[in-house]
């Protein structure tokens, strides 16, 4: 059978032949024996790409148009914010540094205690049998003024030699904005709680704002 032709049958029988479409050898459709000038292939496509100069190219051909759009006018500057609040931070001060170991006895202070948020109050005790010395803080926060006497105190007890059990302790008031009034100051033992001694007092006043 011819190239570009196929048999009919009918019934069972050959009754001819139908010309049918078929790839010649130049690449073309035929029907039958006739070229019809298409392509049964088509080429390859062109992929657009951007050129050195920021255009879209379409093989070797600029098409001109930008592939990215010029910036655009800037805007008017808005007005300034407001000025942010300044960061926390701590401000300490010392308002009192010594020993203050008498009772019912005005110790001053540098500044007032009301310019402060609050106060740290610096106790040492002293054990002269081993020499020790300890230091501890306490926090009064919103101090007050008042005439209440042992308005504000600390206290520690302390296991011996001999198991004898040692109380030290200070208490004190502020009569004034500007003044510290010690109303206690205690280093005693069980058989003798209330003896005072001179080894235990306020050491330093800070005030921190």
């Amino acid at each position: 059978m011819q190239k570009g032709f196929k048999d009919v049958n009918l019934h069972g029988c050959v009754s001819g032949s139908l010309a049918v479409p078929v790839i010649g050898e130049n690449g073309n459709w035929f029907i039958g024996n006739d070229d019809t000038g298409i392509r049964a292939e088509g080429t390859d496509g062109v992929t657009p790409h951007i050129g050195t100069n920021g255009n879209w190219f379409l093989g070797d051909n600029d098409t001109g148009v930008k592939a990215q759009g010029e910036d655009g006018a800037q805007g008017p500057e808005g007005p300034q914010g407001a000025k942010g609040d300044t960061g926390t931070a701590f401000s300490w001060e010392t308002l009192y540094s010594g020993t203050a170991n008498q009772k019912n006895q005005i110790y001053q202070l540098s500044k007032p205690i009301t310019d402060y948020s609050y106060l740290i109050v610096e106790t040492k005790t002293n054990k002269v049998n081993v020499g020790w010395r300890a230091t501890q803080y306490i926090m009064i926060l919103a101090p007050v003024v008042s005439n209440t006497a042992a308005e504000y105190s600390w206290y520690m007890n302390d296991m011996s030699v001999g198991n004898v059990i040692n109380r030290y302790s200070v208490a004190w008031h502020f009569p004034t904005a500007q003044t510290l009034s010690l109303d206690v100051v205690l280093k005693g033992d069980e058989t003798n709680p209330d003896r005072d001694i001179n080894d235990t007092c306020i050491s330093k006043v800070y005030g921190v704002i």
